[in-house]
């Protein structure tokens, strides 16, 4: 381009469209040829990065697919069919521990996922350590092995625990297949035993009227460790292993529901991925005896969730057990037989000589302004909650997350779903940030929970029977996925009151900090957050009423209490006279519309030619 002569007086100044390619073929007058240049220069270096971006997109996503296909000819995992799969988790398998990823080739998290197992392996491999990893590719397989394994999508990694006791050939599948029985005669353990293999309710009267009854072995499943038995009276029904014995000799089946299969959740990366496998690779309660409280304490300061203690006693529960079961990927579980070695005092008023149950949350996993304030926290259960199974895994899942937690990606999912209604304040930045918000959360929040000071560095929570007493955690109001919940990092700090998996409460106005204590007092009368289109609809009806008390309080100010409250209401009702008026009025053309018939086809016709008639006789008009 070159430069032209500039306007008249008076007349425009010069221009030059800017960021578009097709203007720079155009002239810009007045401006100069080295500002166009410079300008064409700036658009080659962005398309230049852009296909140079697109290039190296590509080529990642080639490396990754490449990777994948690596993967699947891998030396450390072994390729599993359908028809294996029994042979690698029944009692010849290849290793102690094995696990399974089951991936799909048209699965984009799949390429990336087991090239991270297949490098996780390699190190297992390099290590002698006591486990076995496979693939599986499921394409031809996808809903049997969905239904078998039970499976929500891919990848999934599935692994299998090390068994405790040997299995003898009398106890194999293939042995029992055909033999008899018989069901235990504990109906508390049955009950139990059904529940932890997530078996279906509904067949929970079929399996007590075959309490105590022998019945013939007709299938066996080793992925969730339960036999289908046919039962005199009862009929085919499913029931866990560890409720059945030996019919002749009563003796227990060498099974038990730790060593079932157990799905991994979290993301597909090697590092959380190999923390999972180490963590199921370790026993599953972990005996510490001869340390100290500051040694326990040491064990766990790293971990990413609160940790199961049972303190005293020489074994642990059963009860203890089922929660370490049920909570094995994320929650280590120890025993410490000596209490003075538990990582918090006991209570005074408690018997140190009974054992009793601690939910640990390091300082670590706590919220504090300021990092010097951080305190580890935790809830114990005494020895008539521990004695007692199912109380003490209903008390471990309704006192799972003690303490002020900080909240974040890894966390966030296994709070809002907890068994306890979870309080969540979010606010400006992470822990350690200070300043007086901070401090004022940290305040009204501890008036809330009430914790008791069990020594300098542990506090004790407790939490009542119902729902009203809440779980608390603080999240850093900035992260990505907030907004979902109605907290926007520009109006902060906000509380949000999580009910259930899908159900939430969150009050700009009527939920503060300031008022936390007060304000909680209203959640039974504010309106419920949902998702789907059922919480969409109760968006609208609460934006609704919102807009309605904000215009009412505005009529108010402006025309005064003694007037104020009737004007919104009365322009309201003229509003709706008005269009029920118009409505009425659509009504009588409506049903003509609906009940007249239609013209016959000979009057159409006749319409028709008088109106060619009279366009004709337009058109003679015209040309006269």
């Amino acid at each position: 381009s070159t430069a032209g002569p500039a306007g008249p007086p008076g007349s425009r100044k010069p221009f030059c469209r800017e960021f578009s390619i097709g203007a720079m073929a155009m002239s810009c007058p007045g401006r100069g040829a080295h500002l166009c240049f410079r300008r064409l220069l700036v658009i080659t270096v962005q398309a230049s990065l852009l296909a140079t971006w697109s290039t190296l997109a590509g080529a990642a996503e080639d490396l990754t697919m490449q990777l994948y296909r690596a993967s699947l000819k891998s030396n450390d995992m072994t390729e599993l069919i359908p028809e294996g799969v029994d042979g690698f988790i029944g009692p010849d398998r290849p290793a102690g521990t094995v696990a399974i990823m089951f991936h799909e080739s048209s699965c984009g998290i799949c390429h990336s996922a087991l090239p991270e197992l297949d490098a996780m392996a390699k190190k297992f491999k390099a290590a002698g350590m006591d486990i076995s990893v496979a693939q599986m590719e499921v394409s031809q397989a996808k809903e049997m092995i969905k239904r078998r394994f039970h499976l929500r999508g891919f990848p999934s990694l599935v692994v299998f625990r090390k068994r405790a006791e040997a299995i003898v050939d009398d106890d194999r599948p293939a042995a029992l297949d055909g033999k008899s029985l018989r069901v235990t005669g504990d109906n508390d353990l049955l009950l139990r035993a059904s529940q932890n293999a997530k078996m279906g309710k509904e067949k929970n009267a079929a399996r007590l009227r075959a309490l105590g009854k022998e019945g013939e072995v007709i299938g066996i499943d080793l992925v969730d460790l339960s036999a289908q038995l046919s039962v005199p009276e009862v009929g085919k029904i499913w029931f866990p292993l560890e409720a059945l014995v030996k019919a002749k000799s009563g003796a227990a089946l060498p099974y038990h529901r730790s060593e079932a299969s157990f799905m991994y959740s979290g993301a597909w990366k090697q590092t959380e991925m190999k923390q999972f496998m180490e963590r199921m690779l370790a026993p599953l309660v972990e005996v510490v005896s001869g340390s100290s409280r500051d040694k326990v304490r040491s064990l766990v300061d790293k971990e990413l969730f609160p940790v199961f203690f049972c303190c005293g006693g020489k074994e642990v529960t059963s009860g203890f057990v089922d929660a370490a079961t049920a909570s094995q990927g994320k929650t280590r579980s120890f025993h410490v037989p000596d209490p003075e070695s538990c990582p918090a005092p006991l209570p005074s008023a408690s018997d140190p000589s009974k054992p009793h149950v601690l939910v640990y949350s390091p300082a670590g996993q706590q919220w504090a302004p300021s990092t010097k304030a951080l305190r580890s926290a935790v809830t114990i259960a005494g020895p008539e909650v521990v004695a007692d199974p199912a109380a003490l895994v209903s008390w471990i899942q309704t006192n799972a997350w003690p303490g002020i937690v900080e909240l974040q990606f890894h966390n966030f999912a296994d709070f809002v779903n907890a068994a306890r209604h979870g309080l969540m304040v979010a606010v400006r930045g992470p822990r350690g940030t200070g300043g007086e918000v901070s401090r004022l959360v940290e305040k009204r929040l501890r008036e809330v929970a009430k914790p008791d000071q069990l020594d300098p560095r542990t506090d004790l929570y407790t939490y009542g029977k119902s729902n009203s007493s809440h779980f608390f955690a603080v999240i850093d109001g900035s992260l990505d996925g907030l907004t979902n919940f109605g907290v926007s990092p520009h109006k902060l700090p906000r509380v949000v009151v999580f009910e259930g998996r899908d159900q939430w409460v969150e009050e700009e106005t009527e939920l503060t900090v300031e008022q936390l204590s007060s304000d909680l007092e209203k959640l039974p009368k504010l309106w419920k957050s949902k998702d789907g289109p059922y919480g969409t609809v109760l968006w609208m009806m609460r934006n609704t009423e919102l807009s309605f008390f904000y215009y009412h309080d505005w009529c108010i100010k402006l025309c005064g209490p003694e007037v104020g409250p009737y004007v919104l209401p009365a322009l309201m009702a003229g509003f709706g006279l008005y269009y029920s008026y118009a409505f009425l009025r659509l009504i009588p053309a409506l049903v003509r519309a609906l009940t007249e018939s239609d013209p016959p086809k000979e009057a159409l016709e006749e319409k028709k030619e008088s109106k060619k008639e009279a366009e004709g006789k337009k058109e003679e008009k015209k040309e006269k």
